[in-house]
């Protein structure tokens, strides 16, 4: 499912490119003064900071925009009118000393395409998927192009990641830059589950997402219980889906609930896009039948 633009915002009038930057204050309710921009705050919610975002940008799209995190003391305005000025091609710009202690699960290991996405950029600096709105430049024509935050998560990080490799599909350029003159690190915040997921599957697609549910299932990263919860939000937004049944029919048969997996093959059989995954549901469903796991 292609969300470049799940959220859509009215486009800017044709204007240069200028130096305004709009804050926007995470973590607290309280507008932080600010000397290059309006000043909006929300608080470390999805929700929250999308409509911080609308509010500004029902005003202007011009300009960029600088996410922080509220603990953090702001960076030099002469330093941020720099980096815009050297070098037009980049829209984005990160931190580096905070995303360096922001790391993105193991999860994404078992997606191939995403090892690369992943990987540290050198010994000092770190990689884009750490990427975090603790302390982030964006130009405000990237939200509009591409939209922001997907409401659909439930944690911010998770989000983020995905709108951070939304963008890299699309060719955005980013770049590293010590925008704060003394940092503060925070311990990265755990991504639910769900949300892990959630990104694998918006953007992979199902196939590359039960794969790295049963492979995380298979090393440990994850537990049966947290497995079936996927499954099950998985299979309650596609019920008649073949790969949602037979997904139901593998987490019970995980658990030792072979009768309650078996309606989920029944359903899955008539819908088998193949002669080959026909025959093994019909297999499977043998299985189920003589009360024998189905994933061994």
């Amino acid at each position: 499912m292609d969300i470049a633009k799940h959220i859509v915002y009215p486009s800017p009038p044709a204007k240069g490119r200028d130096e305004t930057i709009d804050l926007v204050s995470l973590g607290t309710q309280s507008v932080r003064e600010w000397g290059m921009g309006k000043s909006e705050s929300a608080t470390y919610e999805v929700s929250s900071i999308n409509q911080a975002v609308k509010t500004i940008l029902n005003e202007s799209g011009n300009g960029f925009f600088l996410f922080l995190l509220n603990d953090q003391s702001g960076p030099q305005q002469e330093t941020l009118r720099q980096l815009i000025r050297n070098d037009i091609s980049i829209d984005v710009w990160y931190d580096d000393a905070i995303a360096e202690s922001l790391r993105w699960p193991a999860m994404l290991d078992f997606v191939s395409p995403v090892n690369y996405f992943n990987m540290k950029v050198s010994d000092t600096v770190s990689s884009i998927s750490s990427i975090s709105l603790r302390c982030l430049l964006v130009h405000k024509e990237i939200l509009l192009n591409y939209g922001f935050l997907d409401e659909r998560f439930c944690s911010v990080e998770g989000a983020v990641k995905e709108w951070v490799h939304r963008l890299i599909y699309r060719g955005i350029l980013f770049q590293y830059a010590r925008l704060l003159p003394v940092p503060k690190l925070h311990e990265a915040s755990p991504i639910p589950i769900e949300d892990q997921y959630r990104f694998i599957k918006y953007r992979f697609g199902q196939k590359w997402f039960f794969w790295s549910l049963f492979r995380s299932l298979s090393v440990g990263l994850t537990t049966m219980k947290e497995a079936f919860k996927v499954f099950k939000m998985n299979y309650d937004k596609h019920p008649d889906d073949f790969t949602t049944n037979v997904g139901m029919a593998r987490a019970y048969s995980a658990v030792g609930e072979y009768k309650k997996g078996l309606p989920h093959l029944k359903t899955a059989l008539p819908k088998a896009p193949d002669d080959g995954n026909k025959s093994r549901v019909e297999g499977m469903i043998k299985q189920l039948e003589k009360g024998e796991d189905i994933n061994k």
